[in-house]
């Protein structure tokens, strides 16, 4: 028998995953995805609790004030450039509903960059609800951006945004 119950999931507004679950197996055992290996590992009274805080990278859901349903959104946390992490949500995006995004969120625009400018084929706009220290991606657009290398397309991202 191996019984998970996930007491905790949130994902917080500044990009950060807090998960806490109990399971009758010893989580030593387990395999976890890249980044979210557990950070505190309990066992009280036969049962393991493990629990781990992460910056979060996924499929999100997000209801924004007035829009008449919900976004799904890929989240992808800035760890190099913005523009590594709009072309890797992109990519993840792409992956995952066969479509390319149209659009790029970020809580808070880079210094000199206007709303509306267009990275590769996204366009971004910064956007109060948008996860901390992230990029969130969705909507629709044309296939440009990831028929090229990672390495191109970033230096024709660079270009477009000195431009």
């Amino acid at each position: 028998m191996n019984d998970q119950v996930v007491l905790e999931d949130v994902i917080f507004s500044n990009g950060t995953r807090r998960l806490h679950v109990m399971s009758n197996v010893d989580p030593h055992t387990a395999l976890y995805p890249t980044g979210t290996m557990p950070q505190v590992i309990t066992q009280e009274m036969g049962v393991w609790h493990i629990r781990a805080e992460y910056r979060y990278r996924g499929v999100l859901d997000v209801y924004a004030e007035g829009w008449p349903k919900f976004r799904r959104l890929v989240v992808e946390p800035i760890t190099e450039t913005m523009r590594f992490a709009i072309y890797d949500a992109a990519q993840e995006f792409k992956r995952l509903f066969c479509r390319w995004p149209g659009y790029a969120f970020t809580r808070k625009l880079p210094r000199g960059v206007e709303n509306g400018v267009e990275v590769g084929t996204v366009l971004l706009f910064e956007a109060d609800w948008a996860l901390g220290g992230s990029v969130m991606v969705g909507g629709d657009a044309s296939p440009e951006l990831g028929t090229m290398p990672r390495e191109d397309a970033m230096n024709l991202v660079s270009q477009m945004m000195r431009e």
